[in-house]
């Protein structure tokens, strides 16, 4: 379990640096194009990510008070730097975690307030997964704002790396 989830972390990771390495490229127009999407931006939509990465670190370390971190960055390379930091930190957090650690019931709150539970693994499993959802907009957001130059971003061609 802990070697798949270095792995998964380390796909998000580079997942994440490929699309930021797009994002950063923009001009001030495609990164605030209005697009239909969960959030109507590029820009709104890469602050959705980090900040949940941000957050669900919290929420494992045992803080539950969510925080729109992302949105304090003006510049888009500011934000990746922010971004690619807490990917950098679930990689960190699997390499640490053995197996017995990832299978520990980790107790937190929604921004609710709602308390849930969860075994730690299916939580890291979770934020990488909601991460390539959304990369996955990101980069039909991309297209949408004329960009033709896509990175392949799925999880095969990290393993053919």
């Amino acid at each position: 379990m802990q070697k798949f989830l270095i792995e998964f972390t380390t796909y998000n990771q580079l997942a994440n640096a490929r699309v930021g390495a797009v994002l950063q490229k923009l001009t001030p127009e495609q990164w605030n194009l209005d697009q239909k999407s969960s959030y109507n931006t590029i820009r709104k939509t890469a602050e959705h990510i980090a900040d949940c990465e941000y957050n669900w670190l919290k929420r494992i370390r045992g803080n539950s008070t969510w925080e729109f971190k992302a949105k304090t960055y003006e510049a888009s390379n500011e934000l990746m730097e922010f971004w690619l930091h807490q990917s950098q930190a679930f990689i960190k957090l699997a390499e640490q975690s053995d197996d017995k650690k990832l299978t520990e019931i980790m107790l937190y709150k929604n921004i609710k307030g709602d308390s849930f539970s969860n075994e730690l693994y299916k939580t890291i499993a979770h934020v990488m997964n909601h991460s390539t959802y959304h990369r996955g907009q990101l980069i039909t957001m991309l297209r949408g704002a004329g960009v033709t130059e896509i990175p392949n971003t799925d999880l095969i061609a990290f393993y053919r790396i």
